[in-house]
């Protein structure tokens, strides 16, 4: 297919052509430390999502990147200011709604590509919600996954998840114009009065504004443009595999095994 961005696509450019898989990035609007855009997790997921679907399609695979979901969950995020997003059983029910438009079509599989980590738990009940209910098989990614052993090659700072050194790299690899690296600073955080809790495995949703002093983790002062492409290299890669892997597998009553 030449085109694979939805969007950009006209009804003429879908004529016979076979479209296996569709991609939905999903993001959110939140802060990002005081340098990175609030758009940040949502650029992520919609680049990589067209970067990787246009490698697949390349090797012939029929993929179609869906507009990208903006918002996501962010209700411990909301003491920063402008932060908004959708609360978990929203979402859940606009990618009901949404896969089953899809559905209606004809398409059969389904990949979330996820770009922000408080999404992870809802999109993990969208698979179960959602199991059976639209004849799609539903799968889900994490943008920041794919490529771990690729991170921990070029890190150099030990805190890292959010706004952070690596974070900071992939956005200027993929948007520098939204950028200011004059206004990023290392953010501390703060230790939680439950060690004993989070050793364990136990988990809370962590009220960031008392995790961080400015919404970012780490020091993102040591990000730069090569590691961010170097990760974004090996996630769109990788992504590319999984999608070429996922429009060759035969749909039937038995799939995916």
């Amino acid at each position: 297919m030449t085109k694979i961005v939805l969007e950009e696509t006209c009804q003429a450019d879908l004529k016979g052509k076979s479209v296996e898989v569709a991609v939905l990035p999903i993001g959110s609007c939140e802060v990002h430390g005081m340098h990175l855009p609030y758009g940040t997790d949502a650029f992520q997921a919609a680049i990589i999502a067209r970067r990787a679907a246009e490698l697949a399609a390349a090797r012939g695979a029929g993929v179609l990147v869906m507009p990208v979901l903006p918002y996501g969950c962010d209700q411990n995020l909301m003491a920063f200011p402008y932060t908004v997003g959708l609360s978990p059983s929203t979402i859940i029910k606009v990618l009901d709604d949404l896969i089953g438009s899809l559905a209606q079509h004809g398409i059969r599989k389904v990949l979330l590509l996820n770009g922000h980590g408080g999404n992870s738990g809802t999109l993990d009940a969208t698979l179960r919600e959602l199991y059976g209910k639209h004849k799609v098989f539903l799968a889900r990614m994490d943008c920041w996954c794919v490529a771990a052993d690729v991170v921990d090659s070029v890190r150099e700072t030990a805190e890292i998840e959010h706004a952070d050194e690596i974070e900071t790299s992939i956005a200027l690899a993929l948007f520098p114009q939204f950028v200011k690296m004059n206004a990023a600073k290392p953010a501390p955080t703060n230790p939680s009065r439950l060690p004993l809790l989070q050793k364990c495995g136990g988990k809370f949703s962590r009220p960031w504004h008392l995790f961080t002093r400015n919404g970012g983790v780490g020091d993102p002062t040591k990000a730069t443009r090569d590691k961010g492409e170097k990760v974004v290299q090996a996630t769109v890669e990788r992504i590319a595999d999984a999608l070429v892997e996922l429009c060759a597998a035969k749909y039937d009553e038995r799939f995916p095994y």
